[in-house]
């Protein structure tokens, strides 16, 4: 509900919100993260979660592990207002922002 672009707002594990209006969303319990750089040729395994609030409070939150370490969490979130409305879907997203950049960053 609190997000400002127009699909949603991209959460990087730093504490960096896209579009940038939306600073200090996830509160004062937030830990910043450095942000996961895959290599090229190299499985990991990742994991997310959504937890959806409570109607009304800022109690939500999206979590993701990276072959089983912490390295985005996001809290203090606020999807509903009313409890008739459930999450439908996450979305980890890949990066990269040149073509011959070796890296691929999650977010």
């Amino acid at each position: 509900m609190d997000q400002v672009g127009r699909y949603g707002d991209q959460f990087i594990p730093a504490g960096e919100v896209r579009p940038r209006d939306n600073a200090g969303l996830f509160g004062p319990t937030f830990v910043p993260r450095p942000d996961f750089i895959a290599e090229l040729d190299q499985w990991h395994c990742h994991e997310i979660t959504g937890t959806g609030n409570t109607p009304g409070e800022r109690d939500g939150r999206v979590a993701f592990w990276v072959d089983g370490k912490l390295a985005g969490d996001f809290p203090n979130l606020r999807y509903r207002s009313v409890a008739e409305l459930k999450m439908n879907n996450v979305v980890l997203n890949s990066y990269s922002s040149r073509k011959d950049d070796n890296k691929v960053r999650f977010f």
